[in-house]
């Protein structure tokens, strides 16, 4: 059930008094945090993927709704990586992911990224 609030306004001049009632009925409170479909999401990615190609696609709703239902994807803290804010969808953009120029002397069969998400307050 929808919260309703009602406010009482009076006026006067000493003449003339008026009052009036504000009813707010509010229709969707920001209350519910978003909820990822899963915790933890896990790709490997093999030597040489190519810079741009899209890594992974991470899913989150919103039981509000409206505008409070609008969620808005952001990485902090990862370099190389960018997320569509919209989307979700996780691209690499840097360069073309090689093993040997990250300093590894054997060439590795795939690089594996975990990416936990958590709801961070105020940023839905």
């Amino acid at each position: 059930m929808s919260p309703i609030f009602s406010l009482l306004f009076q006026a006067s001049d000493k003449l003339h008094n008026t009052t009036t009632e504000l009813v707010i009925n509010v229709m969707d409170e920001n209350d519910n945090a978003p909820e990822f479909s899963q915790q933890s999401y896990q790709v490997a990615l093999p030597e040489m993927t190519l810079a741009h190609v899209s890594v992974i696609t991470v899913n989150a709703t919103d039981r509000d709704g409206g505008e409070n239902a609008r969620l808005t994807y952001t990485m902090l803290g990862i370099e190389g990586f960018y997320i569509d804010s919209q989307r979700g969808t996780v691209r690499d953009v840097i360069y073309k992911i090689s093993f040997q120029t990250a300093g590894y002397m054997d060439p590795m069969p795939a690089i594996c990224i975990i990416l936990d998400f958590a709801f961070i307050e105020g940023s839905s």
